[in-house]
């Protein structure tokens, strides 16, 4: 309508467009906020000049917009690399018993889960005592780290400390 009212390349027209390029932007619609912008900025810069306030700012928007979707773009092709890099791995003979691809697509080097849940501890296939003493309770666990058994009694360290000072 403002096109309609005023022509192409009316002031009003080009704050209009520059309105117009906030609401793609907020939306997420770069391209077309891009697009808009450029319009904007070529209206305020044959009607106001370069030196003009809205002329710059608008030069800045576009300028803004187009390191977003040089940005994008750089990410797109970084994905297309990663995922090229873990078809070769595949097609390579796999990832092997001890590598996994995490949930970004990067090669983690990982022992594989036993049936328990627990990894393995070596290559030869002992299993881990992480986790034998798990169902004691926290004081218990405090006293088999210092040293103790699990039973009750001192403990070879000598006196229990508070945390109160000496």
């Amino acid at each position: 309508m403002t096109t309609e009212q005023f022509g192409d390349d009316h002031v009003t027209t080009g704050q209009t467009l520059h309105q117009l390029t906030q609401a793609h932007f907020l939306v997420n619609d770069i391209p077309a906020a891009f697009s808009t912008a450029e319009k904007a900025y070529e209206i305020f810069k044959a009607r106001l000049g370069e030196e003009h306030a809205q002329t710059k700012e608008t030069f800045r928007n576009v300028e803004l917009l187009k390191l977003v979707i040089d940005n994008a773009e750089k990410q797109k092709q970084a994905s297309k690399a990663q995922l090229e890099r873990i078809k070769q791995v595949t097609k390579a003979g796999g990832l092997g018993k001890y590598k996994r691809v995490d949930e970004k697509g990067n090669v983690v080097i990982a022992p594989p889960a036993t049936a328990s849940g627990h990894a393995e501890s070596s290559a030869s296939g002992a299993k881990s005592n992480i986790g034998v003493k798990g169902e004691l309770d926290v004081d218990e666990l405090v006293q088999f780290i210092n040293g103790g058994g699990s039973g009750g009694g001192k403990t070879s360290r000598g006196k229990r400390r508070t945390g109160a000072k000496r």
